[in-house]
């Protein structure tokens, strides 16, 4: 058996304040003020907690004389003078005398920290807390001490409160209670500090929680808005877990005054694991360079960002000729925003994902800085040999074509072991790169082709585009399936292949300006009357026609192979663009549409009475509360000419599916026949659930 400790309403006949009679504790308003100095509050004989409740203290009740499990008492903490400390809360007049390094009287409870728990979650450092069978977190007889599965345990506190939860429990809660995503910039912050702060002031078991287990101290250092003393007191509370620090540069981290916050920083960046430094804009990232100069042994996440119409290269360091003086052996993500490091200057031997983006508007500012040059590329394949993951964003600008020729004399870059590549950039760049980096065939690639309004693109120009899109697609890859999504400013062709050999090909066309050529464009419109016919053809949609006409061919080899195509169309005239390319997908056996009016078009119900799609056996359709018989005229005009579809199977959405309540399957095997009518009798009707298209 162990001890019963059970929480009484104490009342203070002394004189002093709370905090001489009770070692390690101060209390404050919610205003940050201190209570003890504040005459309203220190005329009370009770002492409370921030948010009002009554302080409780801790006596023991013996029971039988059976096994002891131990004992705590979590309100003195205070052994040894030296383990007594300053610690400042922000917004306070005061201080608080506190034990950063708790010590416990008597082992008692032994937590199991693996159970329940990733390697990377918080952990409590202390072995032996207050238990109680009523009202604290007593194991019951027989419990495995994971309290994560154990049936006993999920049954238990179930029902009881959340204050006699098992620490471990409350230390994970308190994990995503302070957790902040570091790229979203409406939370300020110091919120998640704050928080852990005001879970601390909850009752005595939090407070206990939160002490014990640095993982969460190490999560919440902020430096923009700080207080030295309290930095300092998130640090050494802390103790030696690897830190996840955010911080925005700007004017008011930039002074003189500032750099006692900085200094913090500096005497614990060895323990840095994830590291993301925004550089404001007319800042020159002074701090930044000082961090790069310093060794980073644990550092593992790194994000470099730079605010403003320009493009940073960070090529000099204060100490050393390396970033971070050569010594960030586990550093396995980095990501420059408005920013470049020559290669060079990078010795990462665990760097597996790395991007380089400039998200500024050079249309804005031509004169801004120059962009990284296409030279470094030529030595990813030795300084980023073990390279996995790979982003470019527009971070590159183009050789001129005589440095090129010179360029092509190089052996090329070989990343052997990429596994994703993804590229955001004008045709002319994806042409260069795709010429200089040398990818698996088992790469997935997103190819993102960006036309800007300074090009001076001719109808022409469409043959040279989608060659370079087509030197993306490996030819030694296995493509099953195939999507295609037209729209007015974009549209995509994504191919998927054996295992992760995806392809996604993306035409990013809002600002593209066609210049017609009057022999060119007359030419055009007589060999595609059908567009001609049907509305007034422009030269962008000639450029798109011819775009994806050269698509149809250059990559008519590893379409053959595709037996699943999805169509998704937005505007009324632009499948006419299609028909060459859907014409070389002769091995397509299953059709996905995102609605009907595909189907109205010519270049599914062809006109000539040539079949477009030989093999095509089933085809799948979405089925919602709009759907009525008359949705349903151009797939019965397509059934009949075809006259091979063995069956159509309708999408149902899950939300819809819901609100029939039981009687659902019923009521939607009645829809189907209803809007089915017209139907060949030899076509089947099939209906799944579009969340996990499981059939019924």
């Amino acid at each position: 058996m162990y001890k019963r400790l059970t929480p009484k309403v104490g009342t203070w006949r002394c004189q002093s304040s709370p905090s001489k009679c009770l070692p390690g504790l101060q209390l404050y308003n919610l205003d940050g003020t201190d209570m003890e100095n504040d005459t309203d509050n220190r005329a009370a004989s009770v002492p409370r907690y921030v948010h009002g409740s009554i302080l409780t203290t801790i006596n023991e009740e013996p029971e039988e004389p059976e096994e002891e499990r131990g004992r705590v008492d979590l309100l003195d903490y205070v052994s040894s003078p030296s383990q007594v400390v300053k610690e400042e809360v922000p917004g306070a007049g005061g201080l608080e005398t506190t034990n950063v390094n708790p010590t416990m009287e008597a082992s008692t409870l032994a937590i199991d920290e693996e159970a329940g728990f990733p390697t990377s979650g918080p952990k409590m450092e202390v072995s032996s807390l207050t238990v109680d069978e009523e009202h604290g977190p007593a194991v019951p007889e027989g419990c495995c001490l994971n309290h994560t599965t154990c049936r006993k345990c999920l049954w238990r506190l179930s029902r009881a409160p959340v204050t006699t939860a098992p620490p471990e429990i409350l230390s994970r809660i308190f994990f995503f209670t302070i957790i902040r995503p570091a790229a979203n910039r409406q939370i300020p912050r110091k919120s998640g500090a704050f928080d852990l702060l005001h879970i601390s002031h909850v009752c005595s078991l939090f407070r206990a929680v939160t002490f014990n287990t640095p993982t969460l101290w190490a999560l919440v250092p902020f430096l923009n808005d700080a207080r030295p003393r309290f930095l300092a007191l998130i640090m050494a509370r802390s103790k030696c877990v690897p830190l996840t620090v955010s911080v925005v540069e700007d004017e008011a981290l930039s002074t003189i005054s500032a750099r006692s916050i900085w200094t913090h920083l500096y005497l614990s960046f060895d323990r840095v694991a994830s590291l993301r430094i925004e550089i404001a804009e007319g800042c020159g990232g002074f701090n930044l360079m000082m961090m790069l100069s310093m060794p980073a042994p644990w550092l593992e996440e790194c994000t470099i960002i730079f605010h403003g119409q320009r493009n940073v290269c960070i090529d000099s360091f204060y100490r050393g000729y390396l970033a971070f003086d050569g010594r960030a052996p586990q550093l396995h993500t980095l990501d420059l925003v408005n920013c470049y490091i020559h290669p060079r200057l990078c010795d990462f031997p665990s760097l597996i994902t790395t991007s380089f983006s400039y998200v500024g508007d050079r249309n804005v500012d031509p004169n801004s800085d120059p962009l990284m040059t296409i030279l470094p590329i030529f030595e990813w394949g030795h300084d980023f040999f073990y390279l996995q993951h790979l982003t470019i964003a527009n971070a590159i600008q183009p050789a001129q074509p005589r440095d090129l020729r010179t360029l092509m004399d190089l052996p090329p870059a070989q990343l052997p072991h990429l596994q994703s590549f993804v590229i955001t950039a004008s045709p002319e760049l994806c042409d260069h790169v795709i010429s200089i980096l040398r990818l698996p065939p088992t790469c997935s690639r997103i190819v993102n082709l960006v036309f800007s309004q300074l090009d001076r693109l001719r109808i022409y120009h469409a043959r040279r585009v989608a060659g370079v899109a087509c030197a993306f697609v490996s030819p030694d890859v296995y493509y099953v399936s195939c999507a295609i999504d037209i729209g007015d400013h974009r549209s995509s062709l994504c191919l998927r292949g054996t295992g992760r050999a995806n392809v996604v090909i993306t035409f990013d066309t809002p600002e593209l300006k066609v210049h017609p050529s009057a022999l060119a464009h007359l030419i055009d419109i007589f060999t595609f009357p059908v567009m001609a016919a049907i509305h007034k053809v422009t030269s962008s949609d000639l450029f798109r026609h011819r775009l994806w006409q050269s698509l149809a061919c250059n990559l008519r080899p590893v379409l053959k192979s595709v037996r699943t195509l999805g169509v998704s169309l937005e505007t009324y005239h632009t499948p006419q663009i299609l028909f060459d390319f859907f014409r070389a997908l002769a091995g397509v056996e299953t059709i996905t549409t995102s609605h009907f009016s595909p189907w109205n078009y010519l270049c599914f119900a062809t006109p000539s009475g040539d079949i477009t799609f030989p093999n095509l056996r089933s085809i799948e359709v979405p089925l919602d509360d709009t759907t009525v018989v008359a949705t349903m005229d151009s797939l019965v005009t397509f059934l009949e000419r075809h006259g091979d579809i063995q069956s159509v199977t309708f999408r149902v959405s899950s939300r819809w599916l819901g609100r029939m309540g039981f009687a659902a399957s019923e009521e939607i095997r009645c829809i189907v026949a209803t809007i089915a009518e017209n139907f060949p009798a030899s076509v089947a009707l099939m209906w799944v659930k579009e969340e996990d298209s499981a059939q019924h």
